[in-house]
């Protein structure tokens, strides 16, 4: 692999000796989803406790709790950061002596008091509504992720920049790069396509005849494959090549021979490319460097060393997954971070303005 890291902006991520490239998807389940299916677990269709803020020193809040098999209290606070579950013991909620000689469970609101590090008790405004529950895990639903778009250009020997891949038709590519689309997914006829197609024309052909899609649990990702869009230039430029790969938080780069030439990273100027995933052939499979971001924090699964893959599933699920989760750790990038607070701020903000 050739790169030079002439860019500031970007590092290398690490590689670990006692990694290995087995299927690791339990992982790929977001906090988010994970809010959900607890929420549908313990609370909905269940009479529980819904406590609201519209102002508070954390901002927005609701706050659902339940008494769960009378040894425990479980507590679901939605805030602009996103959700938090907590289980609150029931020999850890203080009593009152009436209430414990008359033989009365605590109450959620002194469950709460037990968090108060958590949530601001004394903003919070107990609700009883029957559709609450509804609109609030509907609002979470909302807000989870299951479609990407990737972008993947081409880069041949002795290429070093981001202009002269940009400039690469298909008819330029190589079986091997070829090989890899065949690889990471499947190429799928745009005229007619149902399914996920991140901004590409499904109807006049205008962004080509064909890209590529994938599929993993219940992701989806459709690839922005440089050679397949069309090729028109612009003011000197690939405008409608840079207009895609430029907008994708994920770009694979495809080397077909590293030593040909090292690819200069100060050449993406895009602020939304956050991740940059290396590929060439290595043997059998394929060799792989990520360039993340430095403003991106860590993500899974780990890269073994050396950084290759095969070319069967469990390779393919591993990139996918290092991949979408790339993604997901740029989400909390400061370009990407505010935006997704704000939005979520409004969502919550809204339902708790209808319901308070």
């Amino acid at each position: 692999m050739s790169v030079v890291l002439d860019n500031p902006q970007y590092v290398l991520s690490p590689t670990d000796p006692r990694a290995r490239v087995v299927t690791l998807l339990e992982s790929l389940t977001q906090d988010s989803e994970k809010n959900i299916a607890w929420f549908k677990e313990y609370f909905h269709g269940r009479e529980h406790a819904t406590f609201l803020a519209l102002d508070s020193p954390r901002g927005p809040l609701a706050v659902s709790v339940i008494e769960d098999n009378r040894s425990c209290y479980r507590v679901l606070i939605r805030n602009t950061q996103g959700g938090e579950r907590v289980t609150v013991p029931v020999s850890a909620i203080p009593t009152t002596w009436i209430r414990r000689l008359l033989g009365m469970r605590p109450t959620a609101s002194a469950a709460l008091h037990t968090i108060a590090d958590k949530v601001p008790v004394d903003n919070l405004t107990l609700t009883r509504n029957a559709r609450l529950a509804h609109e609030l895990l509907m609002m979470d639903e909302r807000q989870v992720i299951r479609s990407y778009k990737f972008g993947i250009c081409y880069l041949k020997a002795g290429q070093t920049t981001e202009t002269e891949m940009l400039e690469n038709d298909w008819e330029d590519t190589s079986p091997a790069f070829r090989k890899f689309l065949d690889f990471i997914g499947e190429r799928i006829r745009l005229k007619g396509w149902k399914g996920y197609r991140a901004g590409l024309d499904v109807r006049e052909d205008h962004t080509g005849t064909h890209s590529v899609f994938a599929r993993l649990q219940n992701y989806e990702v459709m690839f922005h494959v440089a050679p397949m869009l069309p090729g028109r230039i612009t003011d000197g430029q690939r405008i409608d090549r840079k207009r895609h790969i430029g907008n994708d938080i994920v770009l694979i780069i495809f080397q077909d021979d590293p030593s040909s030439g090292a690819f200069r990273l100060s050449s993406i100027r895009s602020k939304q490319n956050h991740i940059i995933c290396f590929v060439s052939p290595k043997n059998n499979g394929f060799e792989l460097l990520i360039s993340p971001r430095k403003e991106v924090p860590y993500f899974t699964p780990d890269l073994p060393e050396p950084p290759v893959i095969g070319t069967d599933a469990t390779s393919r699920e591993f990139l996918l997954h290092k991949l979408i989760n790339g993604e997901r750790a740029s989400y909390k990038a400061p370009i990407f971070a505010s935006k997704i607070t704000r939005t979520r701020s409004v969502l919550l903000y809204d339902v708790i303005d209808r319901y308070l």
